[in-house]
């Protein structure tokens, strides 16, 4: 889902993870990968580093599309019965 111009949240299942998780891309370069292997409400952000460069976008914007990514992997999480 193309969050903005720049940003861009993919929800999706990987074999290394148990439970879904979602991709959140800059520019078209991955940025970070937040997971819910500890439960929903830990939920773990990997960023990764912008090689040659640093990362730089507005706060409010990368704000907006945690919280919409934070929601988005609530509306699909597994229900406590399928677990």
């Amino acid at each position: 889902m193309e969050i903005s111009e720049y940003f861009k949240v993919n929800v999706c299942s990987d074999q290394d993870y148990d439970e879904l998780i979602a991709e959140i891309y800059f520019a078209g370069n991955i940025l970070a990968i937040i997971d819910q292997e500890s439960e929903f409400k830990n939920l773990k952000i990997s960023i990764f580093p912008n090689k040659p460069r640093n990362w730089n976008f507005p706060f409010l914007e990368f704000m907006e599309v945690l919280e919409y990514t934070k929601a988005k992997l609530w509306k699909l999480r597994r229900s406590d019965s399928e677990t």
